[in-house]
């Protein structure tokens, strides 16, 4: 860059050559960092959406241990995948052990859609809504909201009109999220409210802050050497 020692002897060149150096260094940073974070995070396999998939990949799967429909559902049907998942089906005791056997990885957990979703909203969410957890597109089984009435009742016909319109307008879907997004709030507030959840500020904490001013330190001695 420079063959004679004459050479950046101008205010105007030395400014570029400074703003240029700097420039580089700043994006050469940016490049590792991102390059180096690409190359740490693990890939993720592609989440399971299908019973299909279920059975492709080999994963273990279950269902809470109090019998009922869910159980009987692939116990009695004849359709071959069907039995072929009812053969490798697991039991847990309740909803939160098997919300855990999810948590840990190579584990399906089945059950209804509205139940799966309020475990991970108490348990396995934080405060902005993130979870680790992954609710399958596939719905197999449907079910409806529905109200015990005496046979022969004459309120039937208006409760069947009223909760078809709930479902068709989305209403108890969106009463769902919001219930859930409370229950996240209240379980984040009592996180935060206990003693063991407090962490200390230490030096890790800070260091973008040492970085930044390291930095312009730099750059304020550069500009300095240069005028």
């Amino acid at each position: 860059l420079c063959q004679k020692s004459r050479c950046f002897r101008l205010l105007s060149d030395q400014t570029f050559v400074g703003t240029w150096v700097l420039t580089s260094y700043v994006l050469t940073l940016s490049y590792v960092s991102s390059l180096t974070a690409t190359l740490t995070v693990p890939s993720l396999p592609p989440p399971l959406d299908t019973l299909e998939d279920l059975v492709k990949l080999g994963k273990r799967w279950g269902l809470e241990d109090f019998g009922g429909v869910g159980i009987s559902l692939f116990k009695n049907s004849e359709d071959p995948l069907y039995q072929k998942l009812h053969r490798s089906v697991e039991t847990c005791g309740n909803r939160e052990e098997c919300l855990n056997l999810v948590s840990s990885g190579g584990f399906a957990f089945i059950s209804w859609k509205a139940h799966v979703k309020e475990g991970i909203a108490l348990h396995h969410t934080n405060f902005y809504g993130d979870t680790e957890m992954h609710v399958s597109k596939e719905e197999f089984f449907h079910s409806q909201f529905v109200f015990a009435l005496q046979r022969g009742s004459p309120l039937k016909r208006p409760f069947d009109k009223i909760i078809n319109r709930l479902l068709e307008g989305g209403l108890i879907v969106q009463w769902m999220h919001e219930l859930n997004f409370l229950e996240i709030q209240k379980n984040e507030v009592q996180r935060e409210e206990s003693p063991d959840n407090f962490e200390s500020l230490s030096f890790y904490h800070l260091q973008g802050v040492f970085y930044v001013l390291g930095l312009g330190l730099a750059s304020a001695t550069l500009f300095f050497v240069v005028e």
